[in-house]
C-alpha cells in the first residue's frame, strides 16, 4: 500500500466513530428543542386564564369617556380568534393573554414558550407572511377581557421593559420565547400580572392582520426556590425564656399554678416532686432521629439518545473492524504468500528452465 492510501485508510478508521459521536448530541438537542415547544392548544406548567383583544376603531374622542357598547367585531375577524393588526405602521388591533403559572415567586425559570396557530378562515390573515408581532409584558396588575373592546380599555404594556419577537413557521404556527419575561413575573418582589400583549412591530406604510385561534400552547419549565430551613423565632425551637413571668421551664397548667415548687415549700414526702418527669441520666438520653437523605435518581446515560442514533453505534464499530481487517495489523493490506493459478504456472515454468540449464 502506498503512503497516501495508508493515510487515507487510517483517517477513515478514525473518522467513522467520530462522526457517530458527533451525530448523537445533535439528535439529542433536536429532541430537547421539540419537547420545549408546546403545540398550540396544549399546556404544561402553565395555562391560559383569560384573553381579550381591543380595536382602535372603538376609540372615544380625546377627553371623553368610552361609550358602551363598542362596535361589533369586523367580519374579517372570526369569532373566538385573537387578532393582531397594523394599519400604516400603527397598531390597529392588539391581543392580551394572561397565564396561570404552576410556580411560586422566587422560582428560577429555565424555559417558557408559547405557541399560537393562525386561523384558517378566508380573509382572517392578510400579509401574515411578512408580519412582525412581538409579545410585551403587561404593567398593570389587573385588566378586563373583551372582544373588539374599547381602545382606551386595553391594558398598559411596556415593550422597552422586555419583549419577545414571534417567529412564524411555514404551517402558520407562531412561537414566542417568554423565558425572560416569565423570570420577571416570578421574581420574589414582583407585582406584575403574568400577562402579555401581542402587538405589531411594523414600519409605515406597512399593514397586516394575523388572527390566532383561541387554542394557546404554553410550556413552562421552572425550578422552585430553595426553602428556608432555618428555625428559631416564634414557633421555632430556640430558647423562648420564662413563660408567664415564672421560672424558666415552668408550664402553666391552667389552674393558676405554674407547675413549679416554691422555694419555701419544704421537703417533699418521698423525695419526689409530683408531676415531675424522671431524671434523665447520660446513658438514658433519647436518641434523636436523623433525617434520611433524599434519594436522588441518577439520570440514565441513554435516556435522551434517540433509537436511530443508538443503532449507528454497532454499524460504526463493524465498519471500523472491517477497515482494520483490510489494512492488516500493521496498517497495510495483508498479503498472501500462497500463489495459485497463472502465477503458480509461471513459477513452475521458471523453475523447469532453471533445472534444464543446470542439466545441460
Amino acid at each position: 500500500m502506498t503512503p497516501a492510501w495508508r493515510v487515507r485508510a487510517g483517517a477513515l478508521t478514525l473518522a467513522l466513530p467520530l462522526l457517530i459521536t458527533l451525530c448523537l448530541p445533535s439528535a439529542t438537542m433536536a429532541q430537547v428543542a421539540a419537547r420545549q415547544q408546546a403545540p398550540p392548544g396544549s399546556s404544561s406548567g402553565a395555562s391560559v386564564s383569560k384573553t381579550g383583544w381591543w380595536w382602535r376603531v372603538n376609540e372615544a374622542p380625546a377627553g371623553q369617556v368610552p361609550v358602551a357598547p363598542p362596535q361589533a367585531a369586523p367580519p374579517t375577524v372570526p369569532a373566538g380568534t385573537l387578532p393582531v393588526a397594523a394599519a400604516a405602521g400603527e397598531p390597529e388591533k392588539v391581543t392580551a393573554i394572561e397565564f396561570a403559572l404552576d410556580a411560586t415567586p422566587g422560582a428560577t425559570v429555565s424555559s417558557f414558550v408559547v405557541t399560537l396557530r393562525e386561523s384558517g378562515d378566508p380573509g382572517a390573515n392578510v400579509g401574515n407572511d411578512g408580519a412582525k408581532v412581538v409579545a410585551c409584558p403587561v404593567t398593570e396588575p389587573f385588566w378586563t377581557e373583551g372582544e373588539a373592546a374599547s381602545w382606551q380599555a386595553r391594558p398598559d404594556y411596556d415593550c422597552d421593559l422586555a419583549s419577545a419577537a414571534g417567529t412564524r413557521a411555514a404551517n402558520g404556527v407562531w412561537t414566542f420565547d417568554l423565558t425572560s419575561i416569565a423570570s420577571e413575573w416570578l421574581a420574589a418582589d414582583s407585582t406584575m400580572s403574568p400577562s402579555i400583549v401581542l402587538v405589531e412591530q411594523a414600519e409605515p406604510p406597512e399593514s397586516f392582520q394575523v388572527a390566532y385561534t383561541a387554542g394557546v400552547g404554553a410550556r413552562l419549565s421552572a425550578t422552585p426556590a430553595p426553602s428556608d430551613g432555618g428555625g428559631g423565632g416564634d414557633g421555632g425551637f430556640g430558647d423562648s425564656g420564662p413563660v408567664d413571668g415564672g421560672s424558666p421551664g415552668a408550664v402553666d397548667d391552667g389552674l393558676g399554678s405554674s407547675g413549679s415548687v416554691p422555694a419555701d415549700a419544704g421537703p417533699v414526702p418521698g423525695g419526689e416532686v409530683p408531676g415531675a418527669a424522671p431524671p434523665v441520666t447520660a446513658g438514658d438520653e433519647p436518641a434523636v432521629a436523623q433525617p434520611e437523605p433524599a434519594a436522588t435518581a441518577s439520570p440514565a446515560l441513554f435516556d435522551n439518545i434517540p433509537a436511530t442514533a443508538l443503532a449507528l453505534i454497532p454499524v460504526g464499530l463493524v465498519a471500523a473492524y472491517l477497515v482494520m481487517l483490510v489494512l492488516g495489523p500493521h496498517g497495510e493490506p495483508a498479503t498472501s504468500t500462497t500463489r495459485r493459478g497463472v502465477s503458480r504456472a509461471l513459477d513452475l515454468r521458471r523453475a523447469r528452465r532453471v533445472l534444464d540449464r543446470k542439466v545441460r
